[in-house]
């Protein structure tokens, strides 16, 4: 008797301890960065609330810096390989640029540099591919427009990763995930008509789509917005992603419940998920130098 009343105590104690944690405001802990894209931005309340359960800050990554970021990785490690000139060209009259084509299931960002790396321009917008529907096609086609109007041809080299990735690898020539990247461009934007934007109005123009891929160096990379050399949780709308930021590879990979937006019960199974990449994080031993 006197067990099963403990039992009910603590039982109680844990929901209320539950119950409370979303009325006060505890002292955060920071002991993984964390940073939140797409859908999260547009939740604040479950962002907070996620933050309770898990006793980490969960810092949003706006959708520029998440965009500037990933360009000027890509911007970089494209040129390591050789696939970008290192000065302008002096016979031409315009400065040539580069677009960099990111997206998730929640949004989408373009960025253009210029051949140094500096951003130029960028557009994002809070469409992108939903793991159930379809992207607001309408609405990036605009930003493919807008992007046309102010570049034209000054647009030189198109690179595409992430969810567009999944999106064209069964019918387009893409990268192959975890192949080689190439140290010559052969495909243009006409090989990637799939997408239903962007390359009709840059046919000619070379292009590639890529998810993780080995440098003629023999490193296996993929772009990402992580920077340092902590490891870091990329908490996305559909994915919490542990990653190593020196090489942009996720260590390990959670899906994440559909409805976390409307069902407290599958936010607390999300903050079980961090839980799990947390403990990872801890015993992972880079391999890289």
């Amino acid at each position: 008797m006197a067990s099963t009343q403990a039992s009910e105590i603590r039982g109680f104690s844990d929901m209320f301890n539950y119950i409370l944690s979303f009325f006060v405001t505890p002292t955060l802990s920071k002991d993984i960065d964390i940073l939140c894209t797409g859908k999260w931005r547009e939740n604040d309340e479950k962002r907070q609330k996620l933050e309770r359960l898990i006793n980490n800050e969960v810092t949003i990554l706006t959708q520029h810096e998440e965009g500037e970021k990933q360009a000027q990785c890509a911007h970089a490690l494209m040129s390591l390989q050789g696939l970008l000139p290192t000065e302008e060209n002096e016979d031409s009259d315009d400065e040539e640029l580069y677009l960099y084509l990111g997206a998730g299931r929640g949004s989408t960002q373009f960025t253009i540099t210029n051949i140094d790396g500096i951003v130029i321009d960028s557009i994002n917008v809070e469409t992108g591919y939903p793991k159930s529907g379809s992207p607001n096609i309408a609405l990036l086609r605009e930003c493919v427009n807008e992007i046309n109007i102010n570049y034209g041809k000054r647009i030189k080299f198109i690179l595409g990763f992430d969810s567009l990735f999944h999106v064209l690898k069964k019918k387009c020539p893409v990268v192959p995930d975890s192949g080689d990247l190439p140290t010559d461009v052969t495909t243009t934007g006409s090989d990637f008509s799939e997408l239903g934007y962007l390359t009709d109005l840059y046919s000619d123009v070379p292009m590639l789509v890529v998810r993780n891929f080995r440098m003629k160096d023999g490193t296996m990379r993929k772009i990402t917005f992580a920077t340092g050399t902590k490891l870091l949780i990329d908490l996305g709308t559909g994915n919490a992603n542990l990653v190593d930021p020196y090489t942009g590879r996720q260590i390990k990979t959670i899906e994440l419940s559909n409805d976390w937006m409307t069902n407290d019960g599958s936010l607390k199974n999300i903050a079980d998920n961090i839980k799990e990449l947390m403990a990872v994080a801890k015993t992972y031993t880079s391999t890289n130098a």
